[in-house]
């Protein structure tokens, strides 16, 4: 595949709140402090989105902000690609167990915001973008997937592409199928030329699964890493904090992995 530059982060997780503050962290030249998760509340979304959306909706918005505003590109602009591992799963219980009520009655607001691309078309009308826009379900593979579907528009539609993958927590049963032990979420703005925010220029190649799987060195951190799939991304974003020339190894599917170089832009 071609060379994809990184104009943008955002990063929302336990201890790792914010690009600039996550950054020195996962560079390993300041210590991870574990820390509750600050309620999020995106002021991007209207006051009446916030209220009604859940903390799945809320973490893609906020991450999306950050990573747009780092960006300096228009998010009007952007086409996006949203990617989750199983959507929102509280949402899903809480329809499940209305609907096997002896008088099923299913809210409509949770009706609408259980549907996998509801954080893609709450972001798509704050900021009044018609560009296109991708959502995913890509369960253990959610980030390498959609980095992967990114990087394709940019080939194939010559977008700017804005990136977001986030998981939460999922209540029982579902938490048996997809067991995510706390909330994480990371975006990027990608494009296919150099921009002045320009973080880094990076190439995908899909390898066989043979290959270990790249870990960040920070124990605490890659335990975030292995308890959250969207947080497979660690250390592709350790690699980038770290300003170093590098490749690092991302799981994909049963069979093949996804090898990311990074080379900094400055």
């Amino acid at each position: 595949m071609a060379d994809y530059y990184l104009s943008g982060l955002g990063i929302f997780g336990a201890g790792l709140v914010g690009w600039q503050t996550s950054k020195p962290v996962l560079a390993g030249r300041e210590k991870y402090v574990l820390a509750d998760l600050p309620k999020l509340a995106p002021a991007i979304l209207p006051a009446g989105v916030r209220r009604r959306a859940g903390s799945y909706i809320r973490l893609a918005a906020e991450i999306a902000t950050e990573a747009v505003a780092a960006s300096g590109l228009d998010p009007s602009g952007l086409a996006s690609v949203f990617t989750t591992t199983e959507s929102d799963g509280t949402i899903t219980d809480a329809i499940c167990r209305a609907i096997c009520e002896a008088e099923p009655a299913v809210s409509p607001t949770l009706f609408h915001n259980s549907v996998t691309n509801a954080p893609a078309g709450y972001w798509c009308m704050a900021v009044q973008s018609m560009k296109p826009s991708t959502s995913i379900a890509g369960h253990e593979g959610a980030f390498s997937v959609g980095l992967i579907e990114a990087c394709l528009q940019i080939d194939t539609e010559l977008n700017d592409m804005l990136y977001v993958c986030h998981d939460v927590t999922m209540p029982h049963p579902i938490s048996k199928v997809a067991n995510i032990k706390s909330d994480y979420g990371a975006a990027m703005v990608l494009t296919g030329e150099q921009k002045k925010t320009s973080l880094a220029v990076i190439n995908l190649e899909v390898i066989p699964g043979s290959k270990t799987l790249s870990e960040v060195g920070i124990k605490a951190i890659d335990e975030i890493r292995t308890g959250n799939p969207a947080a497979r991304c660690l250390p592709l974003l350790a690699q980038i904090a770290r300003n170093e020339s590098g490749s690092v190894v991302l799981p994909y599917n049963d069979f093949q992995h996804l090898q990311v170089t990074v080379n900094p832009c400055n």
